[in-house]
């Protein structure tokens, strides 16, 4: 068995960082061609599960990775499905519900049943101590945000966000802006 590192992600001066832990297990929801699988990989985390609806992005995941992918889409996956892991990661970007012009417009999304609904059954049955969302930048504006942090919030989730450029995180020559929203459990 290959000794791996445990690390736990930290987000501070809109840098992430990963530091020494008993963390090291993960489960890769909206996966696409394997990007936030990968960034975990090479933190040093084991991929448990990853799954995606797209069945090109899965391809291409499975080029990148070499790992089983399961051809899941978000709302129709049963927190069940998803094995026990220490975190649990989404790409949100792009969803349908954040596509659309404006973003969302309204809390009724959440009692709907849509994406953050979905992310906040699984975090309320999974229970993982750490989770690591991905989501765009229309989104932290909205009634819906502030609501989706209360639950996680009620969860027993302490968490924060930032909006970061792609470029200065990963020194690509991409322009977009992201929400990155860290959280883990309290004690």
């Amino acid at each position: 068995s290959e000794e791996k590192p445990d690390y736990i992600l930290h987000l501070r001066n809109d840098k992430m960082r990963a530091e020494k832990s008993d963390i090291n297990t993960v489960a890769v929801l909206e996966a696409g061609i394997g990007a936030l699988s990968l960034g975990f990989k090479q933190a040093g985390f084991q991929v448990k599960a990853a799954f995606e609806k797209n069945k090109r992005s899965i391809d291409i995941y499975k080029r990148n990775l070499n790992d089983e992918i399961y051809e899941r889409d978000l709302q129709e996956l049963s927190p069940k499905e998803i094995p026990g892991t220490d975190v649990i990661a989404a790409d949100l970007t792009n969803m349908p519900i954040f596509k659309a012009a404006g973003g969302v417009r309204s809390g009724e999304s959440l009692r709907k049943g849509m994406y953050l609904e979905k992310v906040y059954e699984i975090m309320k049955i999974n229970a993982p101590k750490i989770f690591f969302l991905v989501l765009p930048v229309s989104i932290y504006r909205t009634p819906v945000w502030s609501e989706f942090l209360e639950k996680l919030s009620d969860l027993n989730y302490q968490s924060q966000w930032r909006v970061i450029s792609t470029r200065e995180m990963t020194g690509f020559p991409v322009t977009e802006k992201r929400v990155y929203l860290i959280g883990s459990r309290r004690s």
